[in-house]
């Protein structure tokens, strides 16, 4: 509270008014005229964090509210002044505007049933993850034992049949999609914890952006790789 007082007081009341000026003449809601940028994304990260910290924040900056993110998190995408949330949302939404969702109408199933497997595969070892990144306390070895590895093992051959199936390096047959890029992501994540994890499964280092299959990738191509 001392601390409250001292610190935070004296600094919301020097910047929060600069901001709000900034949003009064925008008048659209953000913090410039031409609509939604990276510091809107920013500020509604921050000011939802200052929520959770703070009574009545948003009570005493409405302003403020305004900026949220849609389901008050990000990533978002903004298309023609509308924003779309959740990533995988967004991953499928360019997926399909960019060629990158499978070839036929089952290809795509297929490829959206692998990739919301990821997130059941992640759930299973979420606890070690965590731990393992320094993220919260707990025994990482054990954590790694009871959790982890049962989840690989359940997992993974699923990801490798489907990779031997396609014959190609990728996931499906018709090339590489969005979940391609996605377990690419994934795996090196894995590769940095735990030691000889390429090694061990060879198939997943086919489908690093290094070492893999060459993708042609253009503008389009590389924004939705970063998202």
């Amino acid at each position: 509270d001392k601390l409250f007082n001292e610190k935070y007081a004296p600094a919301a009341e020097k910047y929060f008014p600069v901001i709000k000026k900034y949003i009064k003449d925008a008048g659209n809601g953000y913090l410039v005229k031409g609509g939604p940028t990276w510091v809107d994304f920013y500020f509604a990260e921050f000011f939802d964090t200052l929520n959770n910290l703070i009574p009545d924040f948003y009570k005493t900056n409405p302003e403020f509210k305004k900026l949220t993110m849609p389901f008050g998190q990000v990533p978002v995408l903004e298309v023609d002044g509308k924003m779309l949330p959740q990533s995988f949302t967004i991953n499928r939404y360019l997926a399909r505007k960019y060629g990158l969702a499978g070839k036929d109408d089952f290809e795509q199933a297929t490829v959206d049933a692998i990739g919301d497997s990821v997130m059941d595969f992640f759930n299973e070892f979420r606890e070690w993850f965590l731990v393992a990144h320094g993220f919260a306390p707990g025994d990482k070895d054990k954590l790694y034992k009871e959790k982890y590895v049962p989840a690989a093992e359940k997992y993974f051959p699923v990801i490798i049949k489907y990779i031997k199936d396609a014959g190609n390096g990728y996931l499906v047959k018709g090339g590489p999609t969005w979940v391609d890029f996605h377990f690419a992501e994934f795996f090196d994540t894995l590769n940095n914890l735990i030691p000889d994890f390429y090694k061990t499964y060879p198939e997943f280092k086919k489908l690093n952006r290094e070492e893999g299959v060459q993708i042609g990738i253009d503008r389009h191509t590389f924004i939705f790789m970063v998202i």
